[in-house]
C-alpha cells in the first residue's frame, strides 16, 4: 500500500481593498444593443412594438411597456422567421437584427 498522503499546508492570503475617492470616473455606459425583456420600459420598447406592429404581431398600444403581449408577439417573431440565440420572447442581438432588417424605423 502506498504511504499516507500528508495533509496540505495552510494557505494565506494578503491584499489590501481600496476605498475609491470622489475624483474617479463612473465607469462607462455598457456597448452594443440592449436587451429588452417583460419588465422593460422605454423608447427602446416603443420602437419595438412600432416594429412589430409593422409585421403584423403587435396590436397593442406603443406605451414603452414591455408585457406580456409584448413578450408574446416577440415570442411569435422568433417562430414565424426562425430566429435564433435569444431566448423566448427576449428581443436580443438576435432578435433585434432579424426584425430591424424587415422593418423600417417606426
Amino acid at each position: 500500500t502506498p504511504p499516507p498522503t500528508p495533509p496540505p499546508s495552510p494557505v494565506r492570503a494578503s491584499g489590501s481593498v481600496a476605498v475609491p475617492t470622489g475624483d474617479v470616473a463612473p465607469s462607462a455606459p455598457p456597448s452594443g444593443p440592449i436587451v429588452l425583456r417583460e419588465g422593460s420600459s422605454g423608447p427602446e420598447v416603443v420602437e419595438l412594438q412600432g416594429r412589430l406592429r409593422q409585421v403584423a404581431l403587435y396590436t397593442g398600444a406603443a406605451d414603452g411597456q414591455y408585457g406580456a403581449a409584448v413578450r408574446d408577439a416577440v415570442a411569435r417573431y422568433q417562430r414565424t422567421y426562425g430566429v435564433h440565440g435569444d431566448p423566448d420572447g427576449v428581443y436580443g442581438p438576435a432578435t433585434r437584427a432579424s426584425l430591424e432588417a424587415r422593418t423600417p424605423q417606426p
